[in-house]
């Protein structure tokens, strides 16, 4: 009964794997630089970053390699075929380590990572954005009345497309295809700490992009003072 009653609160088991020595880890993956495309719109490059990656690391589209170069064990870059762009759908980018785990005395290949889902689409819909990179990345509280621009630098933006902090619809001005700039006012800027920003392309088709991060920083007020003193004495 007592065996009965510990198998009765087991919980849930977790594979844990023993490598050999100059055995890879599984990978991870963590983001790809592009979240989608329009169907028929050719080769598309790509940057994945992710954990664990070794040299020989490949890039993986729905389980068949393509070609991949290993920059560091943080990032990969790689291109997906233009057959791989050639029809709508969602695919799986994933990354593979070379070699192979000894898991119960057996080999069995390296398993693949992580995916994330790639989204192809007709050519009369708006593909899904893409973040690569905000500027700047960090602020410090504005006084009230000023603005500041965002830029943000990305994949499948489209005319209509609208930014977002912190899931809030800001001032939003269509550059290109791969950037586009918001304005964030003092209201933004009050409380410090980490914020959100996204675009979303419009329907049809489009979607939220990645997450990229923002911080306010707050206000040094000394050197606020330091700033307004000389008004004052005017």
């Amino acid at each position: 009964r007592l065996e009965q009653a510990l198998l009765n609160y087991a919980s849930n088991a977790i594979k844990f794997s023993v490598l050999n020595a100059g055995e890879s880890p599984p990978p991870s993956v963590l983001s790809v630089s592009v979240l989608g495309a329009v169907a028929g719109s050719g080769s598309v490059n790509i940057s994945v970053n992710g954990l664990d990656f070794v040299n020989g690391t490949q890039v993986l589209w729905n389980g068949s390699p393509r070609a991949t170069s290993f920059v560091n064990s943080t990032l990969l870059n790689a291109t997906l075929t233009a057959e791989d762009m050639s029809n709508p759908g969602t695919s799986a980018v994933t990354v593979q380590n070379p070699g192979v785990l000894a898991i119960a005395q057996a080999e069995a290949i390296q398993p693949p990572s992580n995916p994330v889902a790639f989204q192809v689409v007709g050519p009369e819909l708006n593909p899904l954005p893409s973040i690569a990179a905000i500027s700047p990345i960090s602020a410090t509280q504005l006084y009230e009345g000023a603005r500041l621009d965002v830029r943000v630098s990305g994949y499948g933006f489209v005319l209509g497309v609208q930014a977002q902090f912190n899931g809030e619809d800001r001032p939003t001005q269509f550059v290109d295809a791969n950037t586009v700039t918001m304005t964030l006012s003092a209201a933004d800027m009050v409380v410090p700490g980490p914020a959100n920003v996204i675009v979303k392309n419009p329907a049809q088709g489009g979607g939220d992009s990645n997450v990229a991060a923002f911080t306010v920083v707050g206000a040094d007020l000394n050197q606020i003072f330091l700033i307004y003193m000389p008004i004052l004495n005017k």
